[in-house]
């Protein structure tokens, strides 16, 4: 029996294997995930979460517990094939995905219908230990990559909370207590392995080729902003060397803290805000962040932490006497020589300071050298006034090694930044949210005439007007063009992902092959069928002409359309446990058709248990291509020079399906 339909069913075309006698297998999914509205999601490496699963809470803790989203499901990967599974999933059920690494986004943009979640992916090592080549896994947190590091003379643009995630951290562009000196953790990054949201696993990076979309993207994921583009899961990282292992054979340096009551400040801040730039050009290596904080007695105090990565008898013999004689005199000195990651390691795994409170994030960025002495009276007169004392304000410092980097080189565009200011507002009751997020949104506001409206993208702001220019400047709209060309669908898009509309596809150039070429027929025939056994449906659409048909056998509606024939093959990959499809005859052509038979062997959950059940079944596909018509002469799948199909139809025999499935239900 052999029946005509059209492309929009290409759901029907390989789901009608299962669908066509078995309508009680979408029901029997159902009823294996309990109380849930979606199919089973099967990983092939790691473990999906449910709301009843007994890990779920602790797998959707995020940091800042005031934006929780409840997820429909978690998928845990273990690998990158996971990633690609999950992301065909949630386009075949039209859920939202987000990825979480560290949990630290500070409105919640970790967490959404379908969350790709990195913790099981924390691995960490040398790739070439001669030359710092250094891995890590996307899922690993500051803490884990510091402890491998510490006592080394190696060294990484690490965060500064422990518990961050390595991979939102790296892609909003990282800056770190030691940036002055290593540059960002976005300027150490040498490579990365994605997986883009059809599924491919693809590694971009500094020898990718000039101009082609994975330089584009490697460009990108340097400052573009984590769950942008692509998923990525590992980082290559080229390491620094400590300045004092030349000296010494130590990474040793100097680091503590210069500290003042908060009566004394606006003098600090001043003289700060006159002397930093001079001050710090002879201290390549040194960098004097502020902070303002409450001591455990309650005291507001202002301090500026010392981090000095260098030989610390140079610092005590040249680079702290300049600091001190720059400042008031300090109230208190709290001075150590110890290595960056051994100091972070002593800090512990709390979260941020946040540590179940609830918390709102305000930044800015100061261009001006004089900015924060500018800022004096305002920054004091605010903190002295703030409803809470769990709440700190503090800075990170420019110059160095960040501004050695052209603006246009990476996607993180503050590159002329002296100071990046962090409003870090904490309170610990509901009751108590409206005055702290006035008192915040307040102090931005006297603070934005500084800034000229620029933020920081990893102190991401959900209230934050023009955010795209405050986080991005002039670069946003090439990252717009790389979101465009790796997720043109905003598969992975949120509130403040990169957004923007994508143009048409460029008209094909005379160097792709005629569009009815018999070996680009065979081709296009191969590109389909290497789509179907890898279960891509993203992939296989594209190889669709926009209105083509599907042509499935009967019983089953038919479907139209590339988005349509993508959610169809999605939907029915993901009802299948495993697909296997051998190719029995060799492809013919003839004119602008194709065809070939195959044996396809589907694993298919047993209506009523669950149980997988193994179906044998003959498949002959038909394929058509638009060789005569001008309106296709332009179009071809993405980055491949293949002729587009316009009508394929599928035969099989239904009764044999359904014979096999019942044999399942009965146990035979």
């Amino acid at each position: 029996m052999v029946m005509h339909l059209s492309l929009g069913m290409l759901v029907g075309a390989l789901m009608v294997s299962v669908l066509a006698a078995t309508a009680t297998a979408t029901a029997a999914a159902a009823a294996a995930t309990r109380d849930h509205d979606l199919p089973p999601l099967v990983l092939p490496c790691g473990e999906t979460l449910w709301p009843d699963s007994p890990d779920f809470a602790n797998a959707t803790r995020i940091n800042n517990m005031r934006f929780y989203t409840a997820p429909q499901v978690v998928a845990v990967v273990a690998c990158a094939e996971d990633i690609g599974t999950a992301l065909k999933y949630a386009k075949a059920h039209g859920l939202k995905v987000a990825i979480k690494s560290g949990g630290h986004s500070a409105v919640g943009y970790s967490l959404a219908s379908l969350t790709i979640d990195l913790s099981a992916s924390t691995a960490s090592h040398f790739v070439d230990a001669g030359s710092g080549k250094y891995l890590v896994q996307a899922g690993a947190r500051w803490v884990d990559v510091y402890a491998r590091l510490n006592g080394s003379c190696w060294q990484i643009a690490g965060g500064g909370c422990p518990t961050v995630g390595v991979g939102g951290y790296t892609l909003g562009g990282g800056i770190s207590f030691a940036s002055r000196g290593l540059g960002l953790a976005a300027d150490q990054l040498v490579a990365a392995t994605v997986v883009s949201v059809d599924g491919e696993v693809v590694t971009v990076g500094e020898d990718s080729p000039p101009g082609s979309p994975e330089a584009d993207l490697f460009w990108a994921l340097r400052g573009g902003g984590g769950g942008n583009f692509v998923v990525a899961y590992n980082f290559t990282f080229q390491l620094g060397r400590a300045p004092a292992c030349a000296a010494t054979g130590s990474p040793d340096g100097v680091i503590g803290a210069l500290v003042w009551p908060l009566s004394v400040a606006p003098s600090v801040l001043r003289a700060y805000g006159s002397a930093f730039r001079s001050l710090l050009a002879a201290m390549p290596d040194v960098s004097l962040p502020g902070l303002f904080r409450h001591t455990p007695d309650g005291s507001p105090v202002f301090q500026i932490t010392v981090m000095a990565n260098e030989d610390p008898d140079l610092f005590y013999a040249q680079h702290l006497p300049a600091i001190l004689a720059a400042l008031p005199k300090p109230a208190n000195i709290s001075l150590d020589v110890i290595s960056l990651p051994a100091w972070e390691l002593a800090q512990g795994t709390g979260e941020t300071g946040v540590d179940g409170r609830l918390l709102l994030v305000k930044s800015g960025v100061l261009a001006g050298p004089s900015h924060v002495g500018l800022a004096a009276d305002i920054l004091v007169d605010a903190f002295a006034s703030s409803p809470s004392k769990h709440t700190v304000m503090l800075w990170h410092c420019g110059g160095g090694a960040i501004a050695r980097v052209p603006q246009s080189a990476t996607a993180f565009f503050h590159r002329d930044y002296n100071q990046i200011y962090e409003i870090k507002a904490l309170w610990n009751s509901p009751a108590e949210t409206q005055a702290n997020s006035a008192w915040a949104d307040a102090l931005s506001a006297k603070l934005a005439p500084l800034t000229g409206g620029a933020s920081y993208v990893n102190y991401i702001d959900a209230t934050l007007p023009n955010w795209q220019a405050a986080y991005y400047g002039s670069n946003y709209p090439r990252l717009v063009a790389v979101r465009c060309e790796w997720d043109p669908h905003s598969v992975l898009g949120f509130a403040q992902g990169i957004g923007g509309d994508c143009p048409p596809p460029p008209a094909s150039q005379s160097t792709t092959p005629a569009a009815c070429d018999g070996g680009a027929i065979k081709d296009a025939m191969a590109a389909f069928q290497a789509a179907q056994i890898a279960r891509d449906a993203a992939a296989a659409a594209a190889l669709f002409a926009p209105n083509g048909t599907f042509n499935v056998p009967a019983g089953v509606a038919t479907t139209v359309g590339r988005a349509a024939i993508e959610a169809g093959f999605a939907s029915f990959f993901a009802s299948l446990i495993s697909l296997d499809e051998a190719v029995t005859s060799p492809i013919v052509v003839s004119a602008n058709v194709g065809a070939f038979s195959k044996i396809i062997t589907e694993r298919v959950p047993t209506p009523g248990t669950g149980k997988p059940c193994t179906i044998v079944y003959p498949v002959t596909n038909w394929f058509e291509f638009g060789c005569s018509s001008p309106q296709l002469a332009g179009l071809r799948a993405p980055r491949q020079h293949l002729p587009l199909i316009t009508s394929f139809t599928a035969a099989f025999n239904t009764s044999l399906q359904a014979e096999q499935l019942q044999a399942c239900v009965h146990g035979v």
